[in-house]
């Protein structure tokens, strides 16, 4: 084996090495999101809320780091997501905290479809709380309103979800 082909395997090693313990982590995601729901369940309002909206965006970022599944356009199911070895997109975040309200006691009002001013549509959870209504999103780990949003706006069309 010559020396640039030695450094390669010895690079593939160690990179293999590195995800062990990312792959035992993902193997736990199912046990964290049932003690996100205990937890969850030992809170009230929106500290009840809070925890389940930042739980799930902690949750899913450190556990799937493979690439996007090719179920993306899809929306999954809660087993298929919590098994899945792939990174999540927005439906996914929106499914398992729409589960989580549920399993709570808190029923979300609907799944808004936004479109941010990149011009990409994104998913997000709209609750009613209060006076109002609160939008809970992947991509900020602080529950904000529509009027906190402002790159994005609804979207009118409706989204079938399985």
């Amino acid at each position: 084996m010559t020396g640039g082909a030695k450094v390669i395997e010895a690079a593939f090693l160690v990179g293999l090495l590195l995800l062990v313990p990312h792959s035992a982590e993902a193997n736990g995601i199912r046990q964290r999101f049932d003690e996100t729901a205990r937890s969850a369940q030992q809170k009230t309002g929106l500290d009840q809320i809070r925890e389940i909206n930042l739980s799930v965006n902690k949750l899913l970022v450190i556990t799937h780091f493979y690439p996007k599944s090719p179920e993306t356009k899809d929306w999954r199911s809660i087993d298929n997501i919590l098994e899945s070895k792939y990174q999540n997109d927005c439906k996914d975040f929106v499914v398992l905290k729409e589960e989580l309200l549920r399993r709570v006691g808190i029923r979300s009002e609907r799944i808004l479809v936004l479109v941010r001013s990149t011009r990409e549509l994104h998913v997000v959870l709209k609750i009613p709380y209060g006076e109002g209504e609160i939008i809970l999103d992947n991509l900020r780990n602080v529950i904000v309103t529509m009027e906190d949003l402002q790159d994005a706006y609804e979207f009118q069309q409706r989204l079938a979800v399985n």
